[in-house]
């Protein structure tokens, strides 16, 4: 579980607001943060990695 965004990812997160919706913006963060912290950058191992902590 991610409980803070990094700082950069937070930092740009107001530029997409007309893009997202909370929901999906909540999603996006999520995903930006998890693919700098993880060290295997797929698509799979994000989801993985989301299904093993959620």
């Amino acid at each position: 579980m991610i409980v803070e965004y990094k700082s950069v990812v937070s930092s740009y997160l107001p530029v997409f607001d007309g893009v997202f919706s909370k929901p999906q913006m909540k999603d996006f963060a999520g995903y930006i943060t998890g693919l700098m912290i993880s060290s295997d950058r797929t698509v799979s191992a994000m989801n993985y990695l989301f299904y093993l902590f959620s």
